[in-house]
């Protein structure tokens, strides 16, 4: 069984491959986007996300590399370090099929790795405690125990993973659409309003069940910068019309979703619904976002 000394130093060596990557598939992946853009593609504004997941990703992988978290036990912190190593190799593949043309095969490599995403997701918000706010967002009831307490395992293991994976739902429902598009098929408008129904699903209910409020601002961010496009058919720019009516509609639900949790759970819920009752001692509160 690999040990954490050398995982470790895999997390390292994959994330700078897949930096190396994206520095160098660069240039031709946004070629390849502007040739198949999606009615759902936001704008290019809207990816500059990617900075910040990187950014975070950089914390995570530095932080684990030279301080590793003391709280997580070993055979959890091994499941995400190899689900990272993954997603490193799964995030290269991508971005090699996608930028040389073969968009069909691209949309089994995201989804792979949106399921890795996924599960990393899944894990750290089982691993490490969320701030105080999210009690106040989340219907679920609070008495769970969490090996990571501080503030530092909140910022340096939980974030990353919470921006990495709801911006590639965003990425996989939009590489679906491009995908069906490349195959030859019609796309009517309710495909991609289904996409955004299933997008705004998605991030509603990591709300409610969790009371992400990362998770959310992500898919606010992915809903608000739906771009006109001037090189559309007229049937394809009335489209995006209603399109762009649907996403600000999500936009503007989870914003309301958000401000209607925080105030049900503040004044209508018992106290001892939202107060925090750990199985042991680490029921400690460090703040709030």
């Amino acid at each position: 069984m690999l040990t954490s000394k050398w995982l470790r130093a895999g997390i390292v060596i994959a994330f700078a491959l897949c930096l190396w990557c994206n520095n160098v598939y660069g240039p031709s992946m946004r070629t390849v986007v502007a040739q198949h853009r999606s009615l759902i593609t936001p704008a290019k504004q809207a990816f500059s996300i990617w900075g910040l997941i990187y950014f975070t990703i950089t914390i995570f992988v530095v932080r684990e590399a030279a301080f590793p978290s003391q709280t997580i036990s070993p055979h959890h912190a091994q499941r995400l370090y190899l689900l990272f190593i993954a997603s490193c190799a799964f995030n290269m593949g991508w971005l090699i099929v996608f930028s040389t043309g073969h968009i069909v095969w691209s949309f089994l490599v995201i989804l792979i790795l949106w399921g890795i995403t996924g599960a990393m997701y899944l894990l750290v918000g089982e691993l490490v405690k969320p701030p105080t706010v999210y009690e106040l967002l989340s219907l679920r009831s609070h008495g769970q125990y969490y090996e990571c307490t501080s503030w530092q395992d909140y910022i340096c293991i939980r974030v990353p993973f919470t921006l990495y994976f709801s911006w590639t739902c965003g990425a996989t429902l939009i590489n679906l659409t491009v995908s069906l598009a490349g195959l030859g098929l019609d796309l009517g408008l309710w495909i991609y309003i289904a996409c955004l129904i299933i997008l705004l699903g998605i991030h509603t209910t990591a709300l409610i069940y969790r009371g992400d409020i990362v998770f959310a601002v992500v898919g606010i961010w992915t809903l608000s910068w739906q771009v006109k496009d001037d090189d559309l058919t007229p049937t394809e720019a009335n489209y995006l019309d209603v399109i762009q009516v649907v996403a600000t509609m999500g936009a503007i639900i989870l914003g309301i979703v958000v401000v209607g949790l925080f105030l049900y759970n503040y004044f209508f819920r018992k106290p001892n619904q939202r107060v925090y009752e750990g199985k042991e001692s680490n029921a400690k509160v460090y703040g709030t976002l």
